[in-house]
């Protein structure tokens, strides 16, 4: 009795392996999928490193020398959030710049940052989706990129430290504190969706295409109008030079498949962009930026020779003194040299011929493009046609970003080049190796596999490190817990509809003039009140006025401008402001009327009461 018993428990704990096992395999392939992206997580820690042991203090601001744009960008993701616990009810009308209309759209509005919604849920903390948004947008980075190396068969491990290699591209460690530049994935995946689209039409690919553009735009803005450019420009050429005679491009299926991806993308972005040309017409934008802004802020081909870190030292550059410690373009010796053996191994290799000169080309484009004005052809300027002629342009600022588009077709034409150093990749040495004895055992193919890749993943480490980014520099964020006791006192004695005027205003017109602005707005998504004050890609004109008058504050102007604009509250920071002087002139003494006051917090709070 003691035996069957003994042996019914033994078959009880095989059976549980066998089980254990079938689960196991079942779960092998999934495990597989998510292995690389877990790796690139991994991956964006460390290149971001010490932002994630402050990831509930404090913000990476990258080159930026001020918080203006990551903070605003924090307030981004609040408005996103709460936008969407409210059925989105008044999107696109945020509180700031009251009583303006539509001025969430006056920059980049981000809905993809509506996925961070459940974290702020649970946490509370805007800082936390922050920084974790950061985290998210480089490992999206690095598993986009080894998908696409993956579609065009480069081995596994030198997919991994190619993804790794742009991952840490220099332009987007450059561009840390502007959060939607970091959205390099969505044009990572537009390439492999237009590479499916080629090589295997169908709603499949036309459904991953159109989504990869649309979300490119929801994402940035910038890097879907940019993408546009860059890549019709780039079709265009090759169309032009007979490509389209090609086996490929003669098949109705592909040319089926890349129109139905098209007008996908433009069910997505078409929404969005007809609230951003109301608001344009609304707030009477000028038609276009300042020509000389424009041009101060396009690259110069010198530029493209100094690169953000050069850990294996300095090489030759042709920058100007003025711009290197501002414009850091290039992609490092080790990328430039790779990229440019790599360039001649795919003119060399029939089967990646025509891949070679698509990414040539797009490169090329950009590289002109990021010129801005400054280049022209005979004398004729394609940024100045472009700027009359393509919706959105005009209101281009920056044209130097086109070099994000540079910097990653060179570095996918480097990973080519590190990938014919592989001995593998030479027949005389395959049939060298496979006409030795025992060649097919299982150990002795992989440490093969191994010794014959090592040359090409050491030149391409050698890559990664030479322009790995420095630690990133931290700005520490107000706590919102315990809640300040102003803002309790705010959202107790004043109603939702009430505006606010927070002292000190912008004292000018560059970023860093704008940093107490952002702070003031990060501070409403405690208190949820409208405010006259605010930081955008464009300001309406009402606004403007009303910044200049404050700068006399308090005067006949800015009292008359703050009532056309309904404020009834006065929330001021009396370390900066002088609020005594001001008690002492009748023109204040008789139109406001004390309310509150936070010592610990430096911030006292006045309601508006205007003479008729």
């Amino acid at each position: 009795m003691f035996a069957s018993k003994f042996a019914s428990q033994t078959d009880l704990v095989v059976t549980e392996k066998k089980l254990s096992l079938q689960v196991g395999f079942k779960l092998l392939p999934w495990l597989l999928k998510l292995w690389p992206g877990l790796f690139f997580l991994l991956t964006a820690i460390w290149l971001t490193w010490p932002m994630s042991a402050t990831l509930l203090t404090a913000i990476p601001i990258g080159l930026e020398g001020e918080s203006t744009v990551p903070l605003f960008n924090l307030w981004t993701i609040w408005w996103n959030i709460n936008r969407l616990g409210h059925g989105f009810a008044e999107y696109w009308h945020a509180p700031i710049f009251s009583p303006a209309r539509l001025t969430f759209a006056l920059s980049e509005p981000q809905p993809t940052t509506m996925l961070l919604a459940p974290i702020y849920v649970v946490t509370d903390s805007m800082i936390l989706c922050y920084n974790l948004a950061v985290l998210i947008l480089l490992a999206m980075c690095g598993h986009a990129s080894w998908s696409l190396l993956r579609l065009v068969h480069v081995s596994p491990a030198l997919a991994l430290l190619g993804g790794l290699l742009i991952q840490r591209l220099p332009f987007l460690f450059w561009q840390m504190g502007v959060l939607q530049l970091l959205a390099l994935a969505g044009p990572l995946w537009t390439i492999y969706w237009i590479l499916k689209c080629c090589r295997e039409p169908g709603w499949r690919a036309s459904l991953g295409l159109g989504l990869s553009f649309g979300l490119t735009y929801w994402s940035c803005n910038y890097f879907g109008l940019l993408l546009s450019l860059s890549i019709g420009i780039s079709g265009l050429l090759l169309f032009t030079a007979g490509w389209f005679l090609l086996p490929d491009w003669r098949r109705w299926k592909v040319w089926a498949s890349l129109m139905a991806a098209a007008i996908l993308a433009a069910c997505l972005i078409g929404p969005m962009a007809r609230v951003q040309q109301e608001a344009a017409r609304e707030e009477k934008w000028q038609a276009e930026r300042p020509l000389e802004l424009v041009q101060n802020l396009s690259a110069r081909w010198s530029d493209y020779t100094w690169s953000l870190t050069t850990r294996l030292g300095d090489y030759p550059t042709a920058i100007e003194p003025a711009r290197q410690n501002i414009w850091r373009m290039g992609c490092g010796a080790v990328v430039t040299i790779l990229g440019a053996w790599g360039l001649l191994v795919g003119l060399y290799r029939q089967d990646r011929r025509l891949l070679t000169c698509t990414v040539l080309t797009f490169s090329v484009v950009s590289l002109l493009l990021s010129f801005g004005p400054e280049y022209e052809i005979f004398g004729w300027s394609p940024s100045l046609w472009l700027r009359d002629h393509y919706p959105g342009f005009s209101h281009l600022r920056s044209p130097f970003r086109f070099g994000a588009f540079v910097q990653l077709g060179w570095h996918l034409l480097a990973i080519q080049g590190a990938e014919a150093l592989s001995l593998d990749r030479w027949r005389w040495f395959r049939r060298l190796v496979e006409s030795g004895p025992d060649h097919n055992v299982g150990w002795r193919q992989r440490s093969l596999q191994v010794l014959l890749t090592s040359p090409a993943i050491l030149i391409l480490g050698l890559a990664v490190y030479e322009v790995w980014p420095m630690p990133q520099v931290c700005q520490p964020v107000p706590q919102v817990h315990p809640t300040p006791q102003w803002i309790d006192d705010l959202r107790k004695k004043t109603e939702p509809h009430e505006v606010l005027a927070c002292l000190p205003f912008a004292n000018g017109s560059d970023a860093s003039a704008y940093e107490s602005t952002t702070l003031w707005m990060y501070w409403q998504t405690r208190h949820h009140r409208p405010m006259v004050n605010g930081y955008s890609g464009f300001f309406p004109d009402a606004y403007l006025e009303l910044r200049d008058a404050m700068e006399t504050f308090p005067s006949d102007e800015s009292m008359r401008l703050l009532t056309l604009a309904g404020v009834r509250y006065l929330v001021i920071d009396t370390s900066v402001c002088p609020v005594n002087e001001w008690k002492e002139m009748a023109l204040f003494r008789d139109q406001t009327e004390f309310c509150f006051e936070d010592p610990q917090a430096g911030i006292v709070v006045y309601r508006y009461t205007p003479r008729l």
